[in-house]
Order: structure tokens, then C-alpha cells, then sequence
């Protein structure tokens, strides 16, 4: 006990919580046109969703990965699959937030 160090537990403020979705949905948007050719673009409501929903709950900026990795890339990668079954391209995705939800206009 006698080498522990008390580390605080400071919770990321919004501004910063909000700067972080960005981030993250920029490097979606630039993974997505490296493996797929597919824009992302999306509305402001959107980082503003994440950023409420994370800074809801007690795990902050991890609960970003998590919402983007289980909400928004399954949807995405489902109409990708589903257009390549099909033969057809897709140019790109628009998303947005509607009754609280997440919306996909696909292109």
C-alpha cells in the first residue's frame, strides 16, 4: 500500500467529449472511402447525438467507440454488403438524427 498513488477521477467535459466524436467520425468517414469508395457525411445533429449520449452515462469517451462501433457501422456495412449483392455502387451515406434515432440516407 505504501507505493500507491491516488489518481483523480476527472470527467471529460463536453467541449471535449464533442471534439472527440469528430475525430472518430472523421477517421469512419476516411476508412470507409479507403475500403469502399463510400462518402460519409453527416448532419450536426450527429456528433451532438453521440456527445449526449456519452456524456448520459459514466464511461465517457469509451462509450464513443462503442456506440459507433455497434449503432452506426453495422447499418453501414449491412447496405454495403446488400448494394454489393446487388451489383450496385454506392457513392456515399448521409446520417442524421430523427426522434432521437439515428437515420441513413444512402447514395
Amino acid at each position: 500500500l505504501a507505493r500507491m498513488r491516488i489518481v483523480p477521477y476527472v470527467p471529460l467535459s463536453t467541449e471535449t467529449l464533442h471534439t472527440i466524436v469528430v475525430q472518430r467520425l472523421q477517421r469512419l468517414g476516411e476508412r470507409l472511402d479507403a475500403q469502399s469508395s463510400l462518402a460519409l457525411r453527416y448532419s450536426d445533429a450527429v456528433p451532438d447525438h453521440i456527445t449526449a449520449h456519452c456524456a448520459r452515462s459514466d464511461g465517457g469517451a469509451r462509450n464513443i467507440d462503442a456506440l459507433i462501433n455497434q449503432t452506426l457501422l453495422p447499418r453501414i456495412s449491412t447496405e454495403i454488403l446488400t448494394a454489393m449483392n446487388k451489383e450496385r455502387s454506392l457513392r456515399g451515406v448521409m446520417i442524421g438524427v430523427e426522434d432521437g434515432e439515428f437515420s441513413y440516407d444512402f447514395l
